[in-house]
């Protein structure tokens, strides 16, 4: 009965698994794996009293770091951070670097400002390590976090850089998509930006090398219509990156090792966005890695975002001979960047959000082959396992709040560069 409750507990079925471990607990009432199960259950729906009680009288009955973690977590959920703290370290002492309690006592000390113990705890428990478990795992409780804004981590201070004249670029056939795009631009950029929108584009590598004939600004975005920028302030922000990278990306990788950023594996990969489906919703918080800032030694970035400054994108140009479509032409054009010396990195202090997970149907197919014969023998080797770690988010103010915790996080690991 009680294997039967956690199964339906971990496929989302909450009221199968409420009965059945219920039904546990009516026949062993004091039973400490059912009483764990039940607080968990709780937890999940948001009973956080029922969750309270439950897991504190599994702790009673058995002090076993994985219980002793839950009753934590619920501890911090409630914002009893004394006893969140009290537990986590109750079962640290019996688990050294036990994941789910490091993670609470991190989000203990980290709100009340000692960020050097949170961090120190953080690496205990192996998260500068890529393991993608225990990577999903830390993610998901900051995404909880972010939910029920419970911040534990502030986001750290960004140096400040000479400002910039911006020129953004799109293309874009729906007058909806491209009112939705510029409407976010409005909210993000500072008046007076150059927005360049081509309507008759043959491929985006053409359009693009048209607007670099046109484009005035010192930095120029590309950016596809069905993207919407989430992060405010964003002149500060691209001043700041293109201080120190000749070309930023909010998605990419430092080897490119075939027709795909992911072809390489996870590893050499970074970045973070907000994936949507074509109507806007719901809001899927992405993550790559646990790595912020400024992440150089790109190769390739993801086009989507794409934003450099004038003078490198004009030496660099896009390949309208070779990619007639509307693909590649940010792969290529990021590899011969790299190529020819120039400073490749992703940003994630920029967050967009993309209504769309992209499709890699024939014309992607065709395109794909002209980017392999272009820079052979790239894709000698088969592709690599690869994926985004996911969260879904109500909303922009949501996923802006894991963007700040995430970024705090990162901090805190010692994995962010300003």
């Amino acid at each position: 009965m009680l294997e039967g409750a956690l199964g339906a507990f971990r496929s989302g079925d909450l009221a199968t698994a409420r009965r059945l471990v219920d039904d546990s607990l009516a026949r062993a009432p004091g039973d400490a794996r059912s009483l764990h199960l039940s607080g968990e259950i709780a937890a999940r729906a948001r009973d956080l009293d029922r969750a309270l009680a439950d897991l504190s009288q599994a702790a009673r009955a058995a002090g076993t770091p994985d219980i002793l973690a839950s009753l934590a977590r619920t501890q911090w959920r409630r914002g009893d951070g004394d006893a969140a703290r009290e537990a986590s370290a109750r079962a640290l002492a019996l688990a050294p670097g036990y994941l789910p309690a490091a993670l609470v006592a991190a989000f203990v000390d980290s709100a009340r400002g000692d960020t050097a113990s949170a961090g120190r705890l953080l690496a205990g428990a192996g998260l500068r390590e890529s393991d993608p478990a225990r990577i999903e795992f830390a993610f998901q409780a900051l995404a909880d976090n972010a939910r029920e804004m419970r911040r534990a981590f502030a986001p750290p201070a960004r140096p400040a850089a000479p400002p910039l004249s911006v020129t953004v670029v799109v293309c874009s056939v729906t007058d909806a998509k491209l009112a939705r795009c510029r409407a976010a631009l409005d909210a993000a950029l500072a008046p007076g930006y150059e927005f360049i929108a081509i309507r008759d584009a043959r491929s985006l590598a053409e359009a693009y090398n048209r607007a670099l004939l046109r484009a005035s600004g010192e930095a120029i975005v590309f950016l596809h219509d069905d993207v919407e920028v989430v992060s405010p302030g964003l002149d500060a922000l691209l001043a700041r990156a293109l201080a120190r990278a000749d070309v930023v990306g909010i998605a990419g990788t430092r080897s490119l090792a075939g027709p795909t950023l992911g072809w390489g594996g996870q590893a050499p990969m970074a970045g973070w966005l907000v994936h949507t489906d074509a109507t806007g919703g719901p809001w899927d918080f992405s993550l790559l890695a646990f790595t912020a800032g400024l992440a150089g030694g790109m190769e390739a970035l993801d086009g989507c975002f794409l934003a450099a400054r004038a003078g490198a994108a004009r030496r660099v140009g896009f390949d309208e001979g070779t990619f007639d479509g509307f693909h590649f032409y940010d792969l290529d054009f990021c590899f011969r960047a790299k190529r020819t010396g120039h400073a490749v990195a992703v940003d994630t202090d920029i967050l967009v959000r993309h209504a769309s997970r992209g499709a890699l149907g024939p014309d992607w197919q065709a395109q794909a082959g002209r980017f392999v014969a272009k820079f052979a023998p790239i894709a000698t080797a088969p592709a690599q396992p690869n994926h985004f770690h996911a969260a879904r988010l109500e909303n922009r103010e949501t996923a802006l709040a894991l963007h700040d915790e995430i970024n705090g996080f990162c901090a805190a690991l010692a994995t962010r560069e300003n």
